[in-house]
């Protein structure tokens, strides 16, 4: 997991996963000033399933951190399969993480993809709660809409260790051509899991605040993908995140307005009826995520 800054957020998140079975979780922060933050990080840093990685570049090079991050996780024998996720990202997969994989297992899925569910508030959330928003029901699916984006864009891989493992495109894939022979054995490579047997809850749209607005316009300025070029499609996003900030700044209920209450993206496309999704219709995905108060991360 690569963050920056995410505060309680980060804590959640990770008891959460620790909660569905992962037996290792790597964090890589990369320059976080925030007070709050780096104080959880070195609670975490405590737990003897966390390893924390202060990274202090100023740049957000997405790969970079989380093949840091990889070969730090790799370096325990333990360790069979590995997730990428980011702290605003919340894995389910129908409840028990190990009986989700012996599935795949048996099913000859050892590279797979997971779909993003994007949350949708389901009202303006009062400052007081600021993590009330991950107990919201409301999803959609997201597809292309800009000409350079792919369906590829919003799923996430998870896959088999391998030998020159290494994660790229902004941590959502693994490289092929660094194990011809592992992926040359898989057919539907990678296979795309339906969202009716495991997602991904994505809460990017998350507070409609300062604090995400904030977040936007400073990944504009610091964000680096190794081998892309800024004047491509990445920029284009930087750049529009900033022009939100702009425009929002100061108005957050305009905000929520345009995107939770008239149900549009985050480029501001309607979202049609039918990629509309609802947390309870799947089966199992209560996603049991602890309250704040209840996060406390001890040794044992």
């Amino acid at each position: 997991m690569v963050q920056r800054n995410e505060g309680e957020l980060l804590r959640v998140n990770v008891l959460y996963h620790l909660t569905l079975g992962f037996s290792r979780i790597v964090v890589v922060d990369n320059s976080s000033e925030n007070p709050l933050t780096v104080e959880i990080l070195h609670t975490l840093a405590n737990h003897p399933k966390v390893k924390v990685i202060f990274d202090k570049s100023p740049m957000c090079d997405q790969a970079r951190l989380a093949n840091q991050g990889l070969a730090t996780l790799l370096a325990d024998d333990v360790i069979q399969w590995v997730f990428p996720c980011d702290a605003d990202e919340f894995i389910w997969c129908g409840g028990d993480m190990n009986a989700f994989l012996s599935r795949c297992r048996k099913t000859n899925i050892l590279y797979g993809t997971l779909p993003w569910l994007n949350h949708i508030s389901d009202c303006a959330l009062p400052v007081t709660e600021p993590l009330a928003y991950l107990q919201g029901t409301l999803f959609y699916l997201p597809w292309p809409e800009r000409e350079w984006q792919e369906p590829s864009h919003f799923r996430k891989s998870f896959c088999l260790r391998h030998s020159n493992m290494e994660i790229v495109v902004g941590g959502h894939f693994f490289r092929r051509e660094a194990n011809p022979s592992f992926f040359g054995a898989l057919t539907g490579c990678p296979h795309n899991i339906p969202e009716s047997d495991g997602a991904i809850f994505h809460f990017e749209m998350r507070d409609y605040a300062d604090a995400l607005l904030h977040k936007w316009r400073d990944l504009s300025k610091r964000h680096l993908v190794s081998g892309i070029d800024h004047s491509g499609p990445w920029g284009e996003k930087e750049e529009w995140m900033g022009q939100l900030w702009v425009r929002y700044n100061d108005r957050q209920l305009n905000l929520y307005d345009d995107f939770a209450r008239k149900r549009n993206t985050l480029w501001g496309t309607k979202i049609p009826p039918e990629r509309m999704r609802c947390r309870d219709d799947l089966s199992g995905a209560l996603l049991q995520i602890p309250s704040v108060k209840t996060t406390a991360i001890v040794r044992s």
